[in-house]
Formats: C-alpha cells, sequence, structure tokens
C-alpha cells in the first residue's frame, strides 16, 4: 500500500515538472514573437524613414538642378544664346546705363535700362513666336512717328513711335522675323523722346 502511495506521489510530481516545463515553453515563444513584432515594427518605421530621407534628398537635388540651371543663364550671351538671337544696346554709357536682362522663358525676354538722355527707366520687351499686349493706353494718333532702319542682314525694319494721350507713355514697337520688340517708358511733356527710337535703331543694327 505504501509503495502504490509512493508511485502516485511520483507520477504527480513529474506531471507537475512537465506542466511548469511547458508552461516555460509557451512563455519563451511569447516573448519570441513578441519581439519578432517589434523587430518587424522597426524595420518598417526604418525603411519609411528611409523612403522619405530619400524622397527629400531626390527634392533637394532637383531644386539644386533648377538653381544651377538659373545661374548658368545669367551673362547676356548666354541668353542670346538660348533666346535665339543678340538684343543690344548702345555702348554708351553716358547715354544708356544699369542694363539689366531677364529671361523670362524661351519665348520672352525682357531688357531694363536708364535712358540718361531722355531722363527716364525704359523697358524693352521682346516676344517670340507671339504678340505684344499695345492696347493698355490709349495713343494720340497725330503725335505718331515711324523711324527706318537696317538690320545686319540687311533687311529694312520700321519703328513705329507713340505718344499716349495724357503724354504719359512712349511706346516705339517693331518686328523683326518671328520676333516683336516693344520699348516703353513714362514721361512728361518737356522729355525728349528721340532716343528711344534711336536705341530701336541701334538694336535692329545689330540683328542678324
Amino acid at each position: 500500500m505504501r509503495q502504490l502511495v509512493c508511485i502516485l506521489r511520483g507520477l504527480r510530481m513529474k506531471k507537475s515538472i512537465i506542466m511548469i516545463f511547458l508552461l516555460f515553453l509557451c512563455l519563451v515563444t511569447a516573448c519570441s514573437s513578441e519581439k519578432c513584432g517589434r523587430e518587424i515594427s522597426m524595420n518598417e518605421d526604418t525603411q519609411k524613414l528611409a523612403d522619405l530621407e530619400l524622397t527629400d534628398f531626390d527634392t533637394e537635388i532637383q531644386n539644386i538642378s533648377e538653381l544651377r540651371d538659373e545661374e548658368e543663364i545669367e551673362s547676356p550671351e548666354e541668353i542670346f544664346s538660348v533666346f535665339g538671337i543678340p538684343i543690344l544696346l548702345p555702348e554708351n554709357n553716358s547715354w544708356i546705363k544699369n542694363t539689366e536682362y531677364t529671361l523670362i522663358d524661351e519665348n520672352n525676354l525682357e531688357v531694363c535700362y536708364y535712358d540718361d538722355i531722355s531722363g527716364i527707366d525704359c523697358k524693352l520687351s521682346v516676344i517670340k513666336n507671339g504678340t505684344l499686349d499695345d492696347t493698355t493706353y490709349s495713343y494720340d494718333e497725330t503725335l505718331d512717328e515711324t523711324w527706318q532702319g537696317d538690320s545686319l542682314a540687311g533687311d529694312t525694319v520700321y519703328v513705329k513711335v507713340q505718344h499716349s494721350v495724357d503724354d504719359g507713355k512712349v511706346f516705339a514697337s517693331w518686328e523683326y522675323k518671328n520676333y516683336k520688340f516693344a520699348i516703353q517708358g513714362d514721361i512728361d511733356p518737356m522729355t525728349d523722346t528721340s532716343p528711344i527710337p534711336k536705341t530701336a535703331l541701334y538694336i535692329i543694327s545689330k540683328l542678324p
């Protein structure tokens, strides 16, 4: 009888040990699964961060490229190359001053300068394959003038000079091949406007 009791007690102890071992295995497996889940989550977050950094890097490279493109088109010679023709103003520092070229796009060019003889700021607009808008002001037709000049290639070009009704604007326009030109400036009744078409004739004389 005592032997049977001892045997039963031994079986119970073995069963307890087995249960404890199984419970330990379950805990280890659960911890491993949780750790794996955290690692997967961390890997996903790391990949997202890397993708974001790569996107920012690509954007920065694009911005740098755009800035380099803008910086590369600075000199008048480079602008003329992109625009297709040279736009040269009189090389007289006592007449034309503070010349600034702005290439808006491959079809639009603006040149701002100060005419020291007329004493006014002027803006030359040149459009390739387009139309210049000169309908902003009303012009006094009795004051219209026509000037004539020849291009470097020997083509005759006519410059139309108009004065606004209120004597506040002068507008000189002409065409050459597929380009349209206009010089405009703010004036008063005492302004000598003749340097405006003279500047136009000089520009025309340098057109190929």
